[in-house]
């Protein structure tokens, strides 16, 4: 893998064991497997895992939970290299399932944005609906690591459009 994405991290804890997770002995707990490490039987665990394989992964963490606006600048301190919001579990958390657009939400996300532009780190959102303003929008704001929708809406949309004959 050369990316990690990890889900509901909520806590500073939650940060440091994904670095852990990812890496190798003695900055992580992550384990050796064969082949590749052996060279496919000549042993190379120092050359091909501590170090090369740690420097070629990126952590990205997933902001989905209120729990996570706590220790967001603990999180973001620490060596990651991005974030995505989880909008649905993150508006889920925070008693408004769905609602992009409430106040609330809005400035939680904004919140969360200006902290990760402190820290120099991705900033990634997950557009659900296939919408280029919206796209657009998210660029113009600052992202630059964006899941655009996802092929289930993309398709119900595009199949809903009328027909044009031209």
């Amino acid at each position: 893998a050369k990316g990690i994405i990890v889900p509901m991290v909520n806590s500073l804890e939650d940060v440091k064991n994904a670095i852990a997770s990812i890496n190798y002995p003695p900055i992580g707990n992550r384990g050796m497997g064969l082949a590749i490490a052996q060279g496919y039987g000549e042993f190379k665990a120092k050359e091909l895992y501590i170090e090369e394989g740690s420097k070629k992964i990126e952590l990205y963490i997933q902001i989905e939970s209120e729990k996570a606006l706590d220790d967001l600048t603990e999180i973001f301190s620490q060596d990651i290299d991005g974030y995505m919001i989880g909008p649905y579990d993150l508006t889920s958390s925070m008693g408004i399932p769905g609602d992009f657009k409430n106040q609330d939400f809005l400035e939680v996300e904004s919140s969360i944005l200006d902290t990760a532009k402190k820290y120099d780190i991705k900033r990634g959102y997950h557009i659900v609906e296939p919408d280029t303003e919206q796209l657009n929008a998210r660029i113009d704001q600052g992202y630059n690591f964006i899941a655009f929708s996802v092929d289930f809406r993309m398709l119900d949309v595009m199949a809903r459009k009328p027909f044009n004959n031209d």
